[in-house]
């Protein structure tokens, strides 16, 4: 997913029909702040492969990878207190 998108429905139906997501943290950022909106579709995310985890704590772009970071980490648990059902995933996609 490129920043040359808007973020809209159709990233996200991009995003549900990927099997692979490789995207910057400024634009993974941009597309999981409205996260609550589609926590299904978020929530079905099996992993999060991060790259230049060092640059955690960088003035430039450290502060957007750990928010993303973090943010994922809500995803995860407020799917898992959903206990989403393969269906639910299944018609998110």
């Amino acid at each position: 997913i490129t920043g040359d998108a808007t973020t809209s429905s159709s990233c996200y139906a991009e995003i549900a029909s990927a099997h692979l997501i490789l995207t910057t943290p400024e634009k993974w950022d941009s597309i999981t702040r409205r996260w609550n909106d589609y926590v299904v579709l978020l929530g079905s995310i099996k992993l999060v492969l991060v790259d230049e985890v060092h640059m955690i704590g960088e003035a430039e772009r450290g502060s957007c990878l750990e928010s993303v970071l973090n943010r994922m980490k809500a995803i995860h648990r407020a799917a898992t207190a959903r206990k989403l059902t393969s269906v639910e995933i299944a018609t998110s996609r």
